[in-house]
């Protein structure tokens, strides 16, 4: 059976709907369970006996100060399994060893520059091996790689446009073949998403969208704590959604998709533009007047500073995406959005554009409940995400 396939199985959802609510509320009853998550007792028991077999759960005998029989109350056995999270870009690579929590214990950043995927695949595979050497390969689960590209999850097989020679690359097969351990890859925002509905800004939250503001603009969409992947595994390109028909040219043949104005390349591109017009700006200095020399990491530390030109072009971005914020949450009557990507970092500057924008344009029956908030996992949401997407169901995750 494919990962995606047991993903959303109809066999394991009612031991993964378990997982979630004892990881959101610790210590626990079987009645509590049962309560929340509307299955009757003996269905909570019997998935309950199989965990304590398996040494996914463990008992904790309370006592009640009086007579009668102590409580039980159960926890997860955080560190009986863990798993591997990657996330891959055209810089680098993080590759985050996480327990059952999805909590991070050991990272390394290796660096990727427009590598093969003959190397790639052999450099991943070392980093993979040196943070689980003192692991027992029963306690691992399997690994997460999360990519910024194009990924068919029933198959493992990645395509990344920006890399020449990475079309349609069964990257899941060839990992798993050298770490002998079964490898998910997924997109990058889905992976994002689910780093934050598990350990992040999404814990506890049902009906959630991750916005990844970087080369393009991609989301992660959950609902009803459930990864909405489409029916052909391509749900999240949000940056190709029009915001005017009149615009500048997309790379997906349209005009005016939210990637013309809100992604990295034309952020910068903008920017540059205004630097060559000798507009007034920290900028200036920091490229030492060459404007083509710019990035995104400048860019970001001007806006910390409070430059003008570099606040006003990242308010121009958060204003656009509150646009299709907006809509999305009278679409969807969402509980949380989550911002995350590299422009995260520009912080409130990019944050208070989008709620003002989504909390003028949105209907107040769509906002009841909702929330925008920046991401509180930054740059390991992927990787975290890429693990977690394991630990849902770590037993069954790979039945064959």
């Amino acid at each position: 059976m494919s990962p995606v396939s047991t993903l959303i199985d109809v066999k394991s959802t009612n031991r993964q709907a378990i997982m979630l609510q004892m990881r959101q509320q610790g210590l626990v009853s079987r009645t509590q369970l049962a309560h929340a998550t509307q299955l009757s007792k003996a269905t909570v028991s019997r998935i309950l006996d199989e965990m304590l077999a398996e040494g996914l759960v463990e008992e904790v005998r309370t006592t009640t100060g009086g007579v009668g029989r102590p409580h039980i109350l159960l926890k997860l056995a955080v560190r009986a399994r863990y798993a591997v999270g990657i996330e891959l870009t055209a810089a680098l690579a993080r590759v985050t060893l996480t327990d059952m929590n999805a909590r991070p214990l050991k990272q390394r950043i290796q660096p990727f520059f427009d590598q093969d995927v003959d190397q790639t695949v052999t450099e991943l595979a070392t980093g993979v091996k040196a943070l689980c050497r003192d692991l027992p390969p029963s306690q691992l689960v399997g690994v997460g790689v999360a990519v910024p590209g194009r990924v068919d999850v029933s198959k493992g097989i990645v395509s990344l446009e920006y890399l020449a020679g990475w079309q349609d690359i069964p990257l899941a097969g060839r990992l798993s073949e050298c770490i002998g351990l079964p490898v998910l890859v997924v997109n990058q925002a889905h992976a994002a998403a689910w780093g934050e509905k598990w350990y992040g800004a999404g814990h506890s939250v049902s009906d959630l969208l991750y916005l990844r503001l970087g080369t393009t603009v991609e989301a992660g969409l959950i609902i009803n704590d459930r990864l909405h992947f489409g029916k052909t595994l391509a749900a999240g390109a949000i940056g190709h959604m029009t915001l005017d028909p009149q615009g500048a040219l997309c790379t997906c043949g349209n005009h005016g998709c939210l990637n013309t104005i809100a992604g990295t390349p034309a952020l910068l591109a903008k920017v540059r533009g205004l630097l060559k017009e000798k507009q007034t700006s920290l900028l200036l200095g920091m490229v030492e007047g060459n404007p083509d020399m710019l990035t995104l990491d400048q860019l970001m530390q001007a806006v910390g500073a409070g430059d003008g030109l570099a606040v006003q072009a990242i308010n121009e971005v958060g204003r656009a995406v509150g646009v299709i914020v907006a809509s999305l949450f009278n679409l969807l009557n969402l509980e949380k959005v989550i911002i995350g990507g590299p422009m995260s970092l520009a912080g409130n500057a990019l944050l208070l554009p989008i709620q003002d924008e989504v909390y003028r344009r949105a209907l107040p029956s769509s906002m009841v409940f909702g929330r925008i908030e920046l991401t509180r996992l930054g740059a390991d949401a992927a990787s975290i995400g890429a693990a977690s997407m394991l630990l849902q169901d770590p037993i069954h995750a790979y039945d064959q």
